[in-house]
């Protein structure tokens, strides 16, 4: 099968960081288009017939090249090494389809990320510190603007960890000294608490 003349919107739009929006909604149009879009949704049918394992898998090799092919060299790089479209996609999203919400402690946030970066490299992709440390500022919120800036221009290098320590004091400054509370646990229970034997 032939591509279709829709390739020209990822190849002439490669994702570059700051346009994961964009570059995932040209790539669904694309993977519509192609039919080809189930394999983000959907993992290989193991108990499935043959024909539709083969189908699953081919339909999973095309999609891979468009992403591969649509990403900026170093981005191909560093996700050439995922076996699955479906893998490739949730990494991005995890790392570049988002900012941080406004309720979520920056500490949680750069830990989330932290772990996504340690999967990213588990999985044979190297990502240097400075982008690692691109990434975290593109996930946060405008709110951050002002220590991006900062660091930036003081020209600093901070491991994750101290980054992590800057972000922490910086939100408390945000938020007049008041930390800003972690989600409690879904499965328990909050209510008013009782007093037994009054």
């Amino acid at each position: 099968m032939s591509p279709t003349s829709l390739i020209i919107i990822l190849t002439e739009n490669k994702l570059n960081g700051d346009n994961f929006r964009e570059w995932k909604q040209n790539l669904l149009i694309v993977l519509n288009c192609e039919k080809h879009k189930f394999v983000l949704d959907e993992t290989c049918p193991i108990e499935a017939q043959p024909k539709v394992r083969n189908r699953w898998r081919g339909s999973d090799s095309i999609v891979r090249c468009y992403m591969l092919a649509s990403m900026s060299s170093v981005l191909e790089k560093q996700h050439e090494n995922f076996r699955t479209a479906m893998k490739i996609r949730k990494i991005l999203e995890d790392l570049l389809g988002g900012q941080v919400k406004p309720d979520t402690p920056v500490k949680e946030h750069m830990l989330k990320l932290m772990g996504l970066f340690a999967e990213v490299e588990d999985n044979g992709a190297e990502l240097d510190v400075n982008t690692q440390i691109e990434i975290v500022f593109k996930s946060l919120t405008n709110e951050f603007a002002s220590f991006k800036d900062a660091y930036n221009l003081g020209n600093k290098t901070f491991t994750l960890t101290q980054l992590m320590k800057e972000l922490q004091f910086y939100e408390l400054m945000l938020n007049g000294g008041k930390l800003i509370q972690e989600k409690p646990e879904a499965n328990l229970a909050m209510g008013p608490s009782s007093s037994k034997g009054k």
